[in-house]
């Protein structure tokens, strides 16, 4: 088990002036403290991790400002590190990522008890070449991606296109239980949901997905990766049966399953030789704590929409069985350090603990988007496409049932947020009739995108009414 520690909190509550607050290292448990509500992560300015190191973020994190519960910032002394932290009915759940500092899993109960836990993404590691369990994970723990289970009759997409990818999240008891409690769960869900939204924003990429809904699930996450896969996907082996009534009255496109089990990160399946997609392959597996600390919950979704690992490594991909030439992830050194996009392994010589170890970033690769001055992907290395190639595809697996009433959601994510304001200032001016988005953002129908308008969306700011 990793260490875990009780982290000690400077913060800044915006209605209070400066407040500081120290628990010491020694302490089990800081529940029963003076310490703040969930207020307080209104300005956070530092966090202590202990072994003398400080976490400064570039700027206070605001976390009641968000539309959607969530914060992310860099770190002031470390340009390529960040803190991102999710809010939902009082827990806090968050990540820092930082090359120079480490990187640490942060939990926040509404008593007030805080830890943080210390994780290693290098030592993710799955099962090793000589364990006869399917799949053999990669350096990370990603599994290899599994080929998808023979189309069903009918399978052909029948719901809606409206490019929103709804998701349903099951998850086990023993997730749950690792968690804290049903509500700390979804708290990480949330997270990671909103986090792959991060991850698409910042590649360039029109993805985005929505959260319709959560259930626990009584499985035992017995055998491998493999077996857990196809028992979520199976619709009448007596293993989570109930998760495909669930999708349908949900409208969910794709179905997640979260599980503690540590032999590999994730499994999902994965499209190939078909852009007509599969609904009946739209499942994946993560393990909690790599969906926190590796992307591996964008990284699974990214299979199940056509992407491959990388070159080096493209499994079933290879011999030109990729659904696209480009759809693999990419690995890269930059300015500052060595890098890989989502999709990749950590290292091209296939050894479990490379010299060389390629830290996991928020991006798809794509060779129009740079990060520590250099491309993110190339001409055979552009998952951000394929990404983009099978949004509609893939949101078209349901129709959604969700109905979306806020004014100001552009995006059709159930959420007026940043991206919303964003895609109105861009249309600012008289409507173009030829453009749906311009028409969607004059939200009082006068003809012209002005002030008023945005007044309204900022009414409107935070979660659609259900």
């Amino acid at each position: 088990m990793p260490k875990t520690r009780i982290i000690t909190l400077l913060t800044l509550a915006a209605s209070l002036g400066f407040v500081t607050l120290a628990a010491q290292a020694s302490q089990k448990s800081i529940a029963g403290e003076s310490l703040p509500g969930l207020g307080s992560w209104q300005g956070v300015r530092e966090l202590r991790l202990g072994k003398g190191r400080t976490i400064r973020p570039d700027m206070p994190l605001q976390l009641e400002m968000s539309s959607n519960g969530r914060a992310k910032v860099s770190i002031a002394d470390d340009p390529s590190g960040t803190v991102s932290l999710q809010q939902w009915k009082g827990h806090v759940r968050g990540v820092v990522r930082s090359p120079k500092h480490g990187t640490f899993l942060i939990q926040r109960t509404p008593s007030g008890h805080t830890t943080v836990t210390e994780l290693d993404p290098s030592t993710l590691v799955g099962c090793d070449a000589d364990q006869a369990v399917p799949p053999a994970a990669d350096a990370d723990g990603d599994a290899p991606s599994s080929p998808p289970p023979p189309a069903a009759d009918g399978d052909a997409p029948d719901g809606d296109d409206g490019g929103v990818v709804d998701i349903f999240v099951v998850y086990t008891d023993l997730a749950r239980a690792n968690a804290g409690s049903t509500d700390a769960m979804e708290t990480a869900i949330h997270g990671w949901i909103n986090e792959s939204n991060e991850v698409y924003r910042d590649s360039e990429s029109a993805v985005r997905i929505r959260l319709v809904g959560t259930d626990e699930v009584s499985y035992a996450e017995s055998g491998s990766f493999s077996n857990h896969l196809s028992r979520l996907a199976g619709t009448s082996d007596g293993y989570m049966d109930d998760v495909h009534t669930w999708r349908d009255d949900t409208g969910a496109d794709v179905v997640a399953l979260i599980v503690t089990d540590s032999s590999s990160c994730g499994l999902g399946y994965t499209i190939k030789n078909d852009v007509t997609g599969s609904p009946s392959s739209a499942f994946f597996v993560v393990r909690d704590y790599c969906a926190d600390i590796q992307f591996s919950f964008t990284h699974e979704l990214g299979h199940n929409m056509g992407c491959c690992h990388d070159l080096d490594h493209p499994g079933s991909c290879a011999g030109g069985a990729s659904l696209y030439p480009h759809s693999f992830g990419h690995r890269f050194t930059g300015d500052s350090d060595d890098w890989r996009t989502v999709m990749a392994y950590t290292d091209g010589s296939g050894d479990p603990m490379p010299q060389t170890y390629y830290q996991r970033i928020g991006h798809l690769s794509n060779p129009d988007v740079d990060y520590d001055n250099e491309p993110t992907g190339t001409a055979t290395a552009d998952s951000a496409a394929t990404h983009d190639s099978m949004r509609s595809v893939t949101a078209a697996y349901r129709t959604a049932i969700t109905a979306i009433t806020c004014p100001g959601d552009l995006g059709e994510d159930a959420i007026v947020s940043v991206d919303d304001l964003l895609g109105l200032l861009e249309r600012w001016g008289a409507v173009n009739a030829a453009d749906t988005q311009s028409l969607a953002a004059d939200l009082n129908g006068d003809a012209e995108i002005d002030a008023s308008d945005l007044l309204v969306l900022i009414t409107e700011f935070g979660p659609c009414p259900s």
